[in-house]
């Protein structure tokens, strides 16, 4: 009996996963951007010497190039997000209220949070090509 309700647990859990893996969904995040707020850009490295994470803080101008390319990037990249409820380590961070990005996996993925209008905390997760978002580090 106790295998058998181990059993159910594990297989709900499993088509919960392949559930979640495979609703690919829109996400708009320039809807999600104040255009009259700078947005902070952080880049996370680490110390090869010390093994700790060290972090340079900016900020991304209104209308600077680095602004205008995001969100020609956003307007690009509205399909093919995956809802994820998972905590990420970012490399680049890029933020602005309750709006973020995360590059992860090297800047292979690209992780955006933000709170939607119906005041609901939402999270997305979508591959990216290496070095798509390079532009923020320049």
């Amino acid at each position: 009996m106790h295998q058998t309700k181990d059993s159910t647990l594990t297989l709900g859990l499993i088509i919960l996963s392949l559930f979640l893996i495979s609703c690919k969904t829109d996400v708009e995040i320039n809807h999600y951007i104040n255009r009259s707020v700078p947005l902070k850009l952080s880049i996370i490295s680490s110390d090869t010497t010390t093994a700790f994470s060290r972090t340079n803080n900016f900020e991304i101008a209104i209308n600077s190039v680095e602004y205008k390319k995001l969100l020609a990037w956003g307007d690009s990249n509205v399909n093919g997000w995956t809802p994820t409820i998972a905590s990420y380590a970012p490399e680049v961070y890029v933020g602005q209220g309750d709006f973020r990005l995360l590059t992860i996996g090297k800047e292979s993925s690209v992780v955006v949070g933000f709170t939607d209008r119906n005041k609901k905390a939402q999270q997305y997760v979508k591959t990216i090509k290496k070095g798509e978002l390079d532009f923020l580090k320049k």
